[in-house]
């Protein structure tokens, strides 16, 4: 089974700061409960997918209703506002709405989900632009980079080479059939 958590989702679920999670190779005997190993065992018994979506749905409900170290509502509120704006709030913005300042947020935020709140806006700036080629709904670059957020086409190029590793037409190529052409 694969399952897709938010950080937010993660951190409850997980019950620990992201942060302590990152950059290591952890066992999953020492970051699941005896409880969440007992849980692998009755969904590989699972004789149906069906089944299996429950008990994990089950399991996770459960665990998430008990959670005793949950993040603070106002990073939680940051993390939707984030993600509802697509990344285009800026961070000092968002510090302001908070009544904090940037840099607290971003302490705070990194801590408890394991990101900051700047790279979170850069990955959903870029998420949305993939998803735009994807769906083959932007005639240009510079369409692209005002649909997803970025201040002009060269920061969107910019951030294609770090996230993607190649320039935007490239990464068409890469992932398009026709070589990227609806953008010629």
């Amino acid at each position: 089974m694969h399952i897709e958590l938010t950080p937010p989702g993660a951190r409850l679920l997980l019950g620990r700061p992201l942060e302590e999670l990152g950059d290591r190779l952890i066992d999953p005997a020492d970051l699941l409960s005896a409880e969440a190993l007992d849980l692998v065992d009755r969904l590989s018994e699972a004789r149906s997918q069906s089944h299996r979506l429950a008990l994990l749905e089950r399991a996770a409900e459960e665990h998430i209703v008990v959670a005793t170290k949950r993040p603070s509502r106002e990073l939680i509120w940051a993390w939707h506002r984030l993600q509802a704006s697509g990344g285009r709030v800026a961070i000092g913005d968002l510090a302001k709405e908070l009544g904090c300042s940037r840099k607290h947020l971003t302490l705070r935020f990194r801590h408890e989900f394991g990101v900051s709140p700047k790279l979170l806006a850069r990955i959903l700036r870029f998420d949305r632009a993939t998803r735009l080629i994807g769906a083959g709904r932007v005639a240009s670059l510079a369409d692209l980079a005002a649909a997803s957020g970025y201040a002009d086409q060269a920061h969107l190029s910019r951030e294609f080479c770090i996230f993607a590793g190649s320039a935007p037409m490239a990464f068409l190529r890469r992932r398009l059939p026709d070589e990227g052409g609806f953008l010629d």
